[in-house]
């Protein structure tokens, strides 16, 4: 999808993006009043520019995954061919009604800055905490709601909100290219390959039948530990999703045994099996010095020395179900590397039904995780190596990417990720990462934005009820 540059005579528009603001409802909504308010203050000073505005949303604008209703078994099925899925078009539209009932004044303001001038624009591209927006329906409420503003704005939205439902949206202005793109499809737990083939755009979107007849969402690692797991243990742990980097939580969840919510083991592994390198830009990203096989070993070694009796009998009984009869205490298991990698293969059978390969083997040659478990910014390693292909390819000169929750600018200012809009912190070690989650320590609100000027590098700003720079 391309802009190009406006015709002559005609002043080219401000674009700002920003993405993860993650606007949910219920219990687990991190978008909390404080961040609302920055948020309508944000949108309330782009309405008032005197420039043509316009507004890149750049994916997880809404959280889905954590909107109620999220405990339902009923949002969860398969397909005829083992596939996971999640939503049906029905349950997404729920859970945007309970997000459009939690948070009107947002959807308010929104159409504000669209009737605020008849040159501004509103772009939106989904993320993989809101791949609901491929639905039809889902779509034609938002845009419903927002024509349900403080005055009609039905006129606004014709030809001045759009969704680019495609992994990329390109800006051309002044002879260069801006790639803007989510960036969810680079990390292997988060990415949407099912069966090996990118569900990601308007010809194929990420939707699939179920054993039932129903069509529904695919469900990717991601968003499975979230309803499996993390949803369930973040009313009493909430900090557990503000950690960046991801693997922090993960290293965290291994050693901490004291921590007594179920499906400990199950997620972890499967996190873990789902990072085992299955991607070309984390494969990229990681260095020689990265000894991959050693640390993923470690991870589990360390993980099943720290069961408690109730998940070792759990763990034990699921590893049974599968195949793998366990005769000793798994302890006893994560001594050797034959027995690790049995475990490893097992929970990677599970997982690589999603994949088209149910019951292949992963090699040693194959395991690529992290040095020590966790390289910190692996994440955004991986977005900077396909930032830096595009480039070399001249497919972009810029490339501005969100997901990873780290606002940062590298390769001289041709990589920019504008960072998210939610409670959000960077830790150095795994101590600290205990620290917020088990002792639930503070965690720091960071709104950022990109601008792209009419040349040059995007700006990468902090957003803090002031004005913008003009």
């Amino acid at each position: 999808m391309n802009m190009a540059e406006s015709a002559a005579g005609k002043p080219l528009p401000r674009i700002f993006v920003i993405s993860d603001v993650h606007i949910g409802a219920g219990e687990l909504d991190d978008f909390v009043p404080r961040l609302q308010d920055i948020l309508l203050a944000f949108l309330g000073v782009l309405a008032r520019l005197p420039q043509a505005v316009e507004l890149v949303i750049n994916g997880d604008f809404f959280d889905f995954a954590t909107a109620a209703p999220w405990g339902d078994p009923q949002l969860e099925s398969r397909s005829a061919h083992g596939l996971r899925l999640c939503f049906t078009e029905a349950q997404s539209c729920r859970k945007l009604e309970n997000i459009i009932k939690s948070h009107g004044p947002v959807f308010d303001a929104l159409a504000r800055l669209l009737l605020a001038s008849p040159r501004h624009r509103i772009t939106m591209l989904p993320g993989n905490h809101d791949a609901d927006l491929f639905w039809p329906k889902v779509r034609q409420r938002l845009l419903d709601r927002l024509a349900e503003g403080p005055v009609n704005s039905r006129s606004a939205l014709n030809g001045q909100f759009t969704f680019i439902l495609e992994r990329q949206y390109v800006v051309e202005r002044s002879g260069a290219r801006y790639w803007i793109e989510h960036g969810h499809q680079h990390d292997r737990p988060n990415s949407f390959f099912p069966g090996g083939n990118e569900r990601w755009s308007a010809t194929a979107p990420p939707i699939f039948c179920d054993i039932l007849g129903h069509w529904r969402l695919y469900e990717c690692p991601g968003t499975l530990g979230l309803v499996r797991h993390i949803n369930h243990w973040r009313p009493t742990y909430h900090s557990i999703s503000y950690i960046k980097p991801y693997s922090r939580v993960l290293r965290a969840l291994i050693a901490h045994n004291s921590f007594s919510e179920p499906g400990r083991p199950l997620m972890v592994l499967r996190h873990l099996v789902a990072m085992l390198g299955w991607d070309v830009d984390l494969k990229t990203a990681l260095g020689a010095e990265d000894d991959a096989t050693r640390a993923c070993h470690e991870a589990v070694e360390t993980l099943l020395q720290n069961l408690t009796p109730q998940e070792e009998q759990d763990f034990a009984a699921f590893l049974g179900e599968r195949g793998l009869v366990v005769t000793a205490p798994l302890a006893h298991y994560a001594k050797t590397e034959m027995r690790r990698d049995e475990i490893i293969n097992c929970i990677a059978s599970e997982v690589l039904v999603d994949e088209g390969n149910a019951g292949s083997q992963m090699s040693r040659d194959t395991l690529c995780f992290i040095r020590d478990g966790f390289i910190k910014d692996v994440e955004t390693r991986a977005l900077v190596h396909m930032a830096q292909e595009l480039i070399k390819k001249r497919i972009a000169d810029y490339v501005l990417t969100g997901h990873t929750h780290d606002p940062c600018q590298m390769l001289g200012k041709r990589f920019s990720n504008g960072g998210c809009w939610i409670p959000n912190q960077t830790v150095e070690s795994t101590q600290d990462a205990s620290k917020i989650i088990f002792e639930h320590g503070s965690v720091r609100f960071r709104m950022n934005y990109l601008e792209i000027g009419r040349a040059g590098a995007p700006v990468l700003r902090t957003f803090c009820r002031g004005s913008i720079d003009t």
